[in-house]
């Protein structure tokens, strides 16, 4: 009983995930900054066990939007991505994308120290 109280405990200690947002180029760079940070936060939730940082960085530059994204886990070389759209969120969300492809990727080789002590003992044949 001792070990399943450990376990959910645990699951439980989840850590927030730092979120920074760096807006260059743009007017309204708080409200922009306050939408974009809601809007990593939600689509890394999943995540929230291997992902301890995510760096967004959106820069305005005449007709497009480069938006770079980097995801930092535990005991992993950090994620970069960068997608560029006319559009400021549809870069956005083509930078979380291309980000959640490559760490469900990580994952699924085990690249990753939760992806390894996730494994219980029945699965691990």
């Amino acid at each position: 009983m001792g070990r399943q109280k450990e376990a959910s405990l645990r699951t439980s200690e989840r850590r927030e995930l730092r979120v920074s947002v760096l807006v260059r180029g743009e007017p309204a760079a708080d409200e922009l900054r306050d939408l974009v940070e809601r809007r990593v936060r939600f689509a890394l939730a999943r995540f929230g066990l291997v992902l301890r940082r995510a760096r967004i960085e959106l820069l305005q530059q005449r007709n497009e939007v480069t938006c770079q994204l980097q995801l930092h886990g535990v005991g992993e070389p950090p994620i970069a991505v960068r997608a560029v759209d006319p559009h400021r969120m549809l870069a956005l969300g083509l930078a979380i994308e291309q980000g959640i492809q490559e760490l469900a990727r990580r994952l699924r080789r085990g690249r990753t120290v939760v992806a390894r002590t996730d494994l219980s003992p029945q699965n691990a044949d």
